[in-house]
């Protein structure tokens, strides 16, 4: 298991990088947009509405972002690293991994 200091380090890391992403994520895609049209080549996923996949992809990084935010909620009520689905241990390897998980890999697969 982390430590109540390790989880927290860890989690407000990822919280810092993910606000950064979701905020520089719109100027990414629009680069990534102008670019991918300069070789000449259609590609399928070309047709999707530049809007829709900027907003998909801020929904995403903000979905993280929150999750992220609850995980450090959970710590400091000294739930973190508990499965919210059968109050067992969730595993140190899952946890590093992804901090802002909430179940047990038994409980994931449900």
């Amino acid at each position: 298991m982390l430590t109540p200091a390790e989880a927290r380090e860890r989690l407000e890391k990822e919280l810092r990088r993910q606000l950064s992403t979701v905020e520089s994520g719109d100027a990414a895609v629009a680069g990534w947009m102008a670019g991918r049209a300069s070789d000449g080549v259609r590609r399928p996923w070309e047709t999707i509405d530049d809007l829709e996949l900027t907003g998909t992809l801020r929904d995403l990084g903000a979905g993280r972002a929150r999750a992220l935010a609850l995980a450090l909620i959970r710590l400091e009520k000294g739930t973190y690293g508990i499965c919210i689905r059968c109050g067992g241990q969730i595993a140190r390897e899952r946890l590093e991994l992804l901090p802002e998980i909430e179940t047990c890999r038994d409980c994931t697969d449900i």
